[in-house]
Parts: structure tokens; sequence; C-alpha cells
């Protein structure tokens, strides 16, 4: 039996690393708009425009406690599987209830 749960839109979706406890902050911006890479620069494919993007974060498991600290209960990391439509549990999935 699968349970399918409709939503109006994604929630989040982010580089997580299930190894890191904190978040890891790449690159920030500043009020004038510069970019400054604390980390070497790294760029996620971009299916919408073709091009690579910033990428800013690498999401640890304090993404949950930030999570909850903007409002949301039932706030968790799952390994979603179901081989039938090639989900076995590779990519970590944050679930969370507003």
């Amino acid at each position: 039996m699968v349970r399918l749960v409709r939503a109006p839109r994604p929630l989040l979706t982010a580089p997580f690393v299930a190894g890191f406890p904190e978040t890891l902050v790449r690159a920030t911006v500043s009020s004038n708009g510069t970019v400054t890479h604390l980390q070497p620069p790294e760029y996620h494919g971009d299916p919408a425009a073709g091009s690579g993007i910033l990428c800013y974060y690498h999401f640890g498991w304090d993404l949950l406690e930030a999570t909850r600290a903007a409002g949301f209960t039932k706030v968790d990391m799952v390994l979603p599987w179901n081989p039938g439509v090639g989900l076995m549990g590779s990519l970590w999935t944050l679930t969370a209830v507003r």
C-alpha cells in the first residue's frame, strides 16, 4: 500500500549531507549583492534554465531544528523506499507539517 499526500508546492529541494551535524555555508550575499565564497564555488544543474546555480549551503541535521523554529511540526528526514517507482533510499527527504 502506498499513501500519497498532495501538497500545493514543495517545501525545499536542497543539498543535504547526512554526515553533517551542522549546515555548511558555502557562500553568502551582502546587502549590495556581492557574493562571498567561503568554500570553492559549486554549481548545481538548473533544469528550468539549463545553466548552473551557485550552491550556497550544504544542509546538515540542524535543518530539522531550523524547520521547527520556522513553525513546522512533525519534522523528520526520511529515506523513501519504493523500488517500483525508482525510490530506493538514496535521497533524503524532509517531511514537515505546518
